[in-house]
């Protein structure tokens, strides 16, 4: 349940159909372009069609939980992937730390602060994404935590609403009245975009500041290559993410909870096994990059009402050294890019 016109969600769309063909499991997919009310109705469809199990894509952590309570009235299997849903039924969520991609930002941030000025002090730009949204509440809180504990820096924040027109304005608007801004922190690759395209229309030279990234995209690691962004924090392949769930399910429809890992287990490539055909001219599933992975209770790490199993795979740095590793989805030959 993904927006096909969003490359993310269509990449973790094709992991979760190349998983499936690989498998021999049939495989039936609905878009509901983040609209809470078809979402519900489409889920609702597909338990009335007969599915065996289900992996959802939350526009909301709570506002699924009736439609969730009728999947699990008909005992069908939930994983969620990459949001939250607040649900007791849902046997996992499928998904890195948000929280800890904000803190990496920060802390790369700060590392660059002290080796210019000899401390952490300057300025700081953040392009926040949609208030209110799971990913960019984390990735914002992650980031202004670890910045607190640095009262010489000030932060910039604006909300772009995860729109790269919004962040091309807000770079065109902020930066001319701001010339000690010292980094960028960029909250997705559409954000990353805008802020370049911002730049360049009032013929600013981003290479002068450091810039953070989120989300290695083609263009992301592109700028990373020329040096306009200094790192990116990459989220495993969501075709992984899709993989990871498929995986998980499958086995639990054959063993029930046993199949299923326990608070604090620490998961590796060795305990979970994907292999299927190349695809994209990257044989992905020889990179999981998502390994080591942990496993937390949603409860005790970010506060949720029930005790959910969080499936959660590491985050990874990309600079000029590693920028062209295979693994990374950017570097996939995608269709459109």
């Amino acid at each position: 349940m993904v927006d096909h016109s969003n490359a993310w969600e269509a990449l973790m769309a094709d992991g979760f159909f190349w998983w499936c063909e690989d498998h021999g499991v049939r495989a039936v997919m609905m878009d509901a372009k983040h609209t809470l009310s078809l979402q519900a109705e489409q889920i609702r469809s597909m338990v009335d069609m007969g599915i065996d199990a289900l992996i959802a894509f939350p526009a909301d952590p709570k506002a699924l939980n009736p439609t969730l309570d009728y999947v699990h009235e008909h005992g069908i299997p939930v994983i969620t992937t990459p949001f939250i849903a607040d649900d007791p039924s849902v046997l996992m969520w499928v998904a890195v730390s948000f929280i800890e991609q904000g803190e990496m930002s920060a802390n790369c941030i700060i590392d660059f602060l002290k080796e210019k000025y000899g401390e952490p002090k300057g300025v700081v730009l953040e392009l926040r994404g949609l208030t209110g949204e799971t990913a960019a509440e984390q990735r914002h809180s992650g980031f202004v935590e670890v910045m607190k504990n640095y009262p010489k820096v000030e932060i910039l924040t604006y909300d772009t609403q995860w729109m790269t027109e919004k962040a091309a304005d807000i770079t065109m608007t902020v930066v001319p009245t701001r010339p000690d801004i010292d980094a960028v922190y960029c909250a997705n690759l559409a954000i990353v975009d805008g802020f370049l395209a911002g730049m360049k229309a009032i013929a600013k030279d981003p290479e002068p500041y450091y810039v953070v990234g989120l989300d290695a995209g083609p263009d992301v690691l592109q700028a990373v290559r020329e040096g306009t962004v200094d790192v990116c924090v990459e989220q495993v392949s969501p075709a992984w993410y899709a993989a990871i769930a498929c995986e998980y399910l499958y086995a639990y429809l054959e063993k029930g909870k046993a199949a299923l890992p326990n608070v604090g287990a620490v998961i590796t490539a060795d305990d979970l096994k994907i292999t299927g055909k190349p695809r994209y001219g990257v044989d992905i599933w020889a990179y999981p990059t998502w390994s080591p992975a942990t496993i937390v209770d949603t409860h005790d790490e970010i506060g949720t009402d029930n005790h959910i199993l969080h499936f959660k795979p590491k985050n990874v740095l990309i600079t000029k050294e590693n920028v062209d590793n295979p693994a990374w989805w950017g570097n996939m030959k995608l269709p459109g890019w």
